[in-house]
């Protein structure tokens, strides 16, 4: 006599698990908004949009915050080697590139974690609290003050740039990130999962559950 078995249902994956490739694209797109955030002539909305798809790129397996830190960072510069290079050689692009990974690294793992364990109108905090703390220990410890902040992205719109009478150049990096950090983790915890399988077995009949997960 046989018995089926029902598998447990699979962990609720978040948008990047879909494949590593997909992971990469949202990281490369994320990038691709800082480098025009970063850029000489800065594009004000890229980095309003720019922490969606880094958020989606984080997302999911372990991995994919290490690849979407490292894709990003890269590309967020890259209007802005010839000028470093001619500026102070390659050992100052290769400092920026990594004090890029570190920053996305910090503030994509925090999220992370808060978004795993808060509720989305507290965890939507953490990324832009995150870089512009990061950023306000640059313009603490740093000879070059606040410069490169995603803050100067802003420079043709003077109505937002005021809110650096309140809280500094931080004050306005986070207000820049908020919006984008509420629909980057809207878009991942709404993402619809893929079909779960079953599978059959001569063993007697369980039926487990586990809780859903988008971050793990």
């Amino acid at each position: 006599m046989t018995t089926s078995t029902l598998t447990p249902p699979v962990a609720l994956p978040a948008l990047a698990d879909r494949g590593l490739l997909i992971s990469a694209g949202f990281a490369l797109l994320g990038g691709g908004l800082l480098a025009a955030s970063y850029a000489l002539h800065p594009l004000w909305w890229a980095a309003w949009l720019a922490p969606v798809a880094l958020l989606a790129a984080a997302s999911g397996r372990r991995r994919n915050l290490s690849i979407a830190s490292a894709i990003a960072g890269a590309v967020a510069i890259l209007p802005l080697v010839p000028y470093y290079l001619s500026l102070l050689g390659p050992g100052f692009v290769l400092n920026v590139v990594l004090l890029r990974f570190l920053l996305l690294a910090i503030a994509l793992g925090l999220t992370r974690f808060a978004a795993a364990r808060l509720p989305l109108g507290i965890a939507m905090l953490a990324f832009p609290g995150a870089v512009a703390a990061l950023e306000q220990i640059m313009l603490a410890i740093s000879v070059n003050g606040a410069a490169g902040s995603i803050a100067y992205s802003q420079s043709d719109m003077p109505a937002l740039i005021q809110v650096a009478a309140l809280g500094g150049v931080p004050a306005v990096v986070f207000m820049i990130l908020l919006p984008g950090s509420l629909a980057g983790l809207m878009l991942i915890r709404t993402w619809p999962a893929p079909p779960t399988t079953t599978r059959f077995s001569r063993t007697r009949p369980t039926i487990r559950t586990k809780p859903a997960a988008r971050w793990t």
